[in-house]
């Protein structure tokens, strides 16, 4: 029988899998539930055990390696069957589970600070995070192995069921160590920055609001994951045009500062299932609690416009 003496510690095989199939740390952090700079530890404690390198940055994203490629596919094969064998053993009990699909920058940076409110209003209720990389648009019901699906866009989505849960909207921030000197004073004066917008959100619809005949910028930079836009901001890189969805905490923190009062309408973000399945208690649980988490933060939206106008 083989030893295992020499396997690495379960914890860098699971962070090293869930960065190989999402493409990014930020997104396996969400999956896993632990730190951006607790995936990279684990990840450089498993290179180093292995004297090899398995990733290589992309952009805002990583990629595997040939060394990782070959690494990733018998370590999810092999963390499948150990998964399989602990559930098969496993102690039945009460609670219903329900896994909810979500972009692994609304995971981090909206629900996971509110999960605690749902195990407490639902202590036999277990919710199960799948992150995942796109924001906007439908699910994959056919690819990841969830039942509801917290995604932005229009709502009319073929073959879903979709119920609007959290409305947004976006505002240009910046980092607060720009001496207030140099931010832009006025909205006519943004065209003079370096500018950053996630994937599909144009700077375009807030331009226009600010009565601004501005086209798209040609060398706005875009990133495909909103959590990294905003990191990159923070570290003064550019303005970017935010969701207050996501960077809510941020302001609340002065990681980022918001440079005018002026917002406009993002896609809302809507909890979503295949129209044919049958949904179950949890399901419908999880619903209801999404959509009063939403009508909160709008509530609280409200109130801080109406002090941000004063101001």
């Amino acid at each position: 029988m083989a030893s295992t003496a020499r396997l690495p510690p379960l914890g860098t095989l699971r962070a090293f899998d869930a960065a190989a199939r999402l493409g990014s740390f930020s997104a396996a952090a969400a999956e896993i539930c632990v730190t951006h700079s607790a995936v990279s530890h684990q990840i450089r404690t498993l290179e180093q055990a292995l004297g090899r390198r398995l990733f290589v940055r992309r952009g805002p994203g990583v990629s595997l390696t040939p060394e990782g490629t070959f690494l990733a596919e018998r370590v999810r094969h092999a963390l499948t069957q150990l998964s399989g064998a602990v559930e098969a053993l496993a102690p039945r009990d009460s609670r219903s589970r329900v896994t909810l699909g979500v972009a692994s920058s609304v995971a981090s940076r909206w629900l996971m600070p509110r999960l605690a409110g749902f195990r407490e209003r639902y202590p036999d209720v277990e919710v199960r995070i799948h992150a995942t990389r796109a924001d906007l648009g439908p699910a994959d019901f056919d690819r990841d192995p969830v039942d509801v699906a917290m995604c932005a866009g229009s709502g009319e989505w073929p073959g879903l069921v979709a119920v609007p849960v959290l409305h947004d909207e976006a505002f240009p921030v910046c980092s607060p160590a720009w001496p207030r000197a140099q931010r832009p004073a006025a909205p006519n004066d943004i065209a003079a920055f370096a500018l950053l917008r996630a994937d599909a959100e144009p700077w375009t619809p807030w331009l226009r609001a600010a009565g601004l005949d501005f086209p798209e910028p040609p060398d706005v930079r875009e990133f495909n994951d909103p959590g990294i836009m905003l990191q990159a901001a923070a570290g003064g890189e550019g303005i970017a045009l935010a969701r207050r969805s996501l960077v809510e905490d941020d302001l609340r923190r002065g990681v980022l500062v918001r440079l005018f009062a002026l917002a406009t309408p993002a896609p809302a973000y809507f909890a979503a299932w295949p129209r044919d399945a049958q949904p179950t208690a949890a399901m419908l649980a999880l619903r209801e609690w999404l959509q009063a988490e939403g009508a909160a933060r709008c509530a609280a939206d409200r109130g801080a416009r109406v002090a941000l106008r004063a101001a």
